[in-house]
């Protein structure tokens, strides 16, 4: 609990080669995610210019939605309208968590969660096009998302491949037990 409010923010120092430093208020009063709600769960990742950028599951309007925000240098704001407002990048009626964010070859962002739109959790993936948040494969952030299975499917982790292609693991019960699974994306044909 950082702020005054009570609430779990998320917090952001980089290291200057000397010391840890924040950003424009990053680790400090409302940090980062600067809300009134419980925000938590943050992945970073940092672009090829040096600047940083966060995903988080924040508890804003009745639910957990995912939102990112990156540094512009100055100030932490939104990457496409609305990522770290309202429904944020996954915008949907059931609780997103556990956000795993990193940046492709091409330079856009991607992000992995676990949802529960599907009445069970399930594991969606978005990009970032340049303008918006849109699902990374058709289907891929909706009901069944890329796990598409009867048991929970929690905390993804996402890496790209040697060949550039993500690759998502994560944790499922849809066997009777928990066990590790992993998918990976290739362009069809």
């Amino acid at each position: 609990r950082s702020d005054a409010e009570g609430d779990y923010e998320i917090y952001a120092r980089k290291f200057d080669g000397s010391s840890w430093v924040e950003m424009a208020g990053s680790a400090s009063g409302g940090g980062v995610s600067n809300n009134g709600d419980d925000s938590r769960a943050p992945s970073l990742v940092i672009r090829s210019d040096g600047s940083p950028i966060v995903a988080w599951h924040d508890y804003s309007g009745g639910d957990n939605e995912i939102f990112v925000k990156r540094f512009d240098g100055s100030n932490w704001v939104e990457v496409g309208t609305g990522s770290a407002s309202g429904g944020g990048v996954s915008d949907n009626i059931r609780n997103s968590y556990y956000p795993s964010l990193i940046v492709g070859n091409d330079g856009n962002l991607v992000v992995a969660w676990d949802d529960g739109l599907g009445g069970d959790q399930e594991i969606y993936v978005k990009r970032f096009d340049g303008v918006s948040w849109v699902e990374f494969s058709p289907g891929s952030a909706s009901v069944s998302g890329i796990s598409g299975n009867a048991g929970n499917s929690r905390q993804p982790s996402l890496v790209l491949s040697n060949d550039s292609n993500p690759v998502v693991v994560w944790y499922d019960n849809s066997g009777g037990n928990y066990e590790i699974y992993t998918k990976k994306y290739t362009e069809p044909n």
